[in-house]
C-alpha cells in the first residue's frame, strides 16, 4: 500500500478530497433533474426497462456523497493512516462522478457514459479493498465514513454498470423494453449475484456493500410490481435478494486479503 506520510502530495490529495466533496454535492443539486440512465429515464408503464429502479432509488447518491464529505472532512483534518490509503482513490472517484455529472447534463447517452462508469466502477472496487484491510485497526466517525463511502459507492456503481451494459445491449440490438425480459433479468441478476459473491471472498466484508446491493435490487422489484407489472420477475428479484442477505449472514464475508495469500 502506498503512504505519503512524508510526501507533500498526500497533503494535496487530502485537501482535494474536501473540494471534490463540496463540487459533487453542488453539481448534484443543480443538476437533480438530469437522468442517471438518459435513454430510460422518459419511459413510463411497459416502455420502461423492468431492471431499472424508479428514479427515487437513485436518491443513494446523495447519501454516497454525505458520508463521502464526512470522511473529506475528517482527511482535512487528520493525517492517519486511514486517510492517507484512501485519499488517492477517493479523489479519483470523485473525478469520475464530476465527470459524469456534467457529461449527462451535456445529454450523452448511455453509451457514450459507460466507459466512465466501468472507471469509476473498478476505482470504487480499488477503494473498498484498501479500506478492508485496514478493517479491525479501531474505529472512529471517520473511519466509520470512509467504510460507509466504499461500500455503498461500490455496492451502487456495481448494479448501475450491470444497467448501463443491459441498457446498451438493448439499444445496440434494438430491443423494446417488454423484448426478451427474462433474459434480461436474469442476465443482471447473475451478474450481480457472481460479483456480490466474488467480493465477499477476495474484496469486502463491508455491510455497506450489501446494502447498496439490496436496496438496488428492491428498487427493481418496486419497478417491476408497480411500474411495469411484471410480478413475476419481481418476485424472483425479491427471492434473489433474500437468498444473497441470508447467504452472506450465515457465510460471512472473508473481505480483502494482502497480496499473495
Amino acid at each position: 500500500m502506498q503512504d505519503f506520510s512524508n510526501d507533500k502530495s498526500g497533503l494535496v490529495y487530502r485537501r482535494a478530497l474536501l473540494v471534490l466533496a463540496v463540487l459533487q454535492l453542488g453539481l448534484a443539486l443543480v443538476f437533480w433533474d438530469v437522468p442517471a440512465l438518459p435513454e430510460a429515464a422518459a419511459m413510463h408503464g411497459l416502455t420502461r426497462p423492468p431492471e431499472l429502479p424508479p428514479i427515487g432509488f437513485f436518491s443513494i447518491w446523495f447519501v454516497i456523497f454525505a458520508t463521502y464529505l464526512g470522511f473529506a472532512i475528517w482527511a482535512w483534518r487528520e493525517d492517519n493512516h486511514v486517510t492517507r490509503t484512501l485519499a488517492v482513490p477517493l479523489c479519483l472517484a470523485g473525478l469520475c462522478i464530476l465527470a459524469l455529472l456534467i457529461l449527462q447534463r451535456m445529454g450523452l447517452t448511455q453509451l457514450d457514459l459507460t466507459p466512465l462508469v466501468l472507471a469509476l466502477w473498478g476505482i470504487s472496487a480499488w477503494a473498498v479493498r484498501r479500506f478492508d484491510l485496514m478493517r479491525g485497526m479501531g474505529g472512529s466517525p471517520g473511519k466509520w465514513a470512509g467504510d460507509a463511502t466504499t461500500g455503498l459507492m461500490f455496492g451502487w456503481t456495481t448494479l448501475t454498470l450491470y444497467l448501463f451494459i443491459i441498457g446498451n445491449v438493448r439499444d445496440i440490438y434494438g430491443f423494446a423494453s417488454t423484448d426478451a425480459v427474462w433474459p434480461f433479468l436474469l442476465a443482471t441478476l447473475a451478474l450481480t449475484g457472481a460479483m456480490a459473491l466474488a467480493s465477499f471472498a477476495r474484496l469486502t466484508a463491508s455491510a455497506y456493500f450489501l446494502l447498496a446491493i439490496c436496496w438496488g435490487l428492491a428498487g427493481m422489484f418496486a419497478n417491476m410490481w408497480w411500474v411495469t407489472g411484471l410480478n413475476a420477475p419481481a418476485v424472483i428479484t425479491g427471492l434473489f435478494a433474500v437468498w444473497l442477505v441470508r447467504r452472506r449472514l450465515r457465510f460471512g464475508a472473508s473481505g480483502a486479503k494482502p497480496a499473495g495469500s
